[in-house]
């Protein structure tokens, strides 16, 4: 069945994102009656377009005037094929939206809330044994700096990253307290 919109009802612009990654995945024209529908039936159905159960609605935001509507929907395997198909595919890439996922999943673990993970393990060793790990690690990252591997350096840096991010968040930080505290510092470029 498509979907057209009448000449009686006004159009709105609708904005199709994944909830997760935020990544815009299409953008098409709606009526209000078009979603209350894909609100009860938690479908995307944009004018002229049915996706099927490509896409699970999760949440329909209005602007102040409600002339759009931002559709914030649940992927699958076959949507996540599909978004890579999208006029968006690059230019909605949220390169922080994985460091955010990460950072609640290392907390989940120091909060013993995910007893098998490897955050968790080496928190059982001690506090003193995440500092540990990052010391190894910035030790491997400033050997691999001197060597022309560029591949070793990154992995070694990810390493780096990664325990930073934990030391922050065993410590009760975030990510973007750090960030926050370098603006503070003003340091020169």
């Amino acid at each position: 069945m498509k979907n057209t919109i009448s000449d009686k009802e006004k159009t709105i612009i609708a904005v199709v994102q994944d909830r997760k990654s935020c990544k815009v995945l299409t953008t098409g024209m709606v009526t209000e009656t078009l979603v209350k529908r894909i609100q009860l039936e938690k479908k995307v159905f944009l004018s002229g377009v049915v996706f099927d159960d490509l896409f699970i609605v999760e949440e329909c935001v209005w602007n102040k005037d409600k002339t759009s509507v931002l559709i914030k929907v649940r992927t699958n395997k076959e949507s996540e094929k599909y978004s890579l198909l999208t006029d968006f595919s690059e230019e909605n890439k949220n390169p922080y939206a994985y460091l955010h996922s990460l950072e609640k999943k290392i907390k989940k673990s120091i909060q013993g809330e995910k007893p098998n993970t490897h955050v968790s393990t080496v928190l059982k060793k001690g506090k003193s044994r995440i500092a540990q790990k990052f010391g190894e690690e910035v030790v491997e990252l400033v050997i691999e700096a001197a060597k022309e591997n560029d591949e070793l350096f990154k992995d070694e840096a990810a390493d780096v990253f990664y325990y930073f991010l934990i030391l922050l968040q065993e410590r009760g930080f975030a990510f973007s307290d750090i960030l926050k505290q370098i603006k503070l510092q003003k340091r020169k470029l």
